[in-house]
């Protein structure tokens, strides 16, 4: 019975252990409801994302390293114009 309890506690720990998310660097807040987030090549990140579920239009954000806003585009017409992926390119 011993042995059980205490590779129960074992078990216990070892999991609350490598459960544990990475401390938080940063948080912000932006205006959009973010779809997709690629890191580019020189560490920028590019966040496709769109305006509201009613009427659509797609927005690219670029942030820094610190999240910080470098650029936001806004993409769409008159009809729903929805953004679901972004990916980098080799020229960042």
């Amino acid at each position: 019975m011993k042995t059980i309890i205490t590779f129960t506690f074992f078990l216990l720990l070892s999991s609350t252990a490598i459960c544990q998310a990475p401390p938080i660097q940063w948080q912000k807040c932006y205006n959009y409801n973010p779809g997709y987030i690629s890191k580019t090549i020189n560490s920028d990140y590019i966040i496709s994302s769109n305006t509201n579920p009613f009427f659509q239009k797609g927005v690219l954000t670029r942030i820094d390293t610190l999240g910080n806003i470098k650029w936001e585009k806004t993409y769409g017409g008159t009809s729903d114009d929805a953004l679901t992926f972004v990916n980098s390119t080799n020229d960042g």
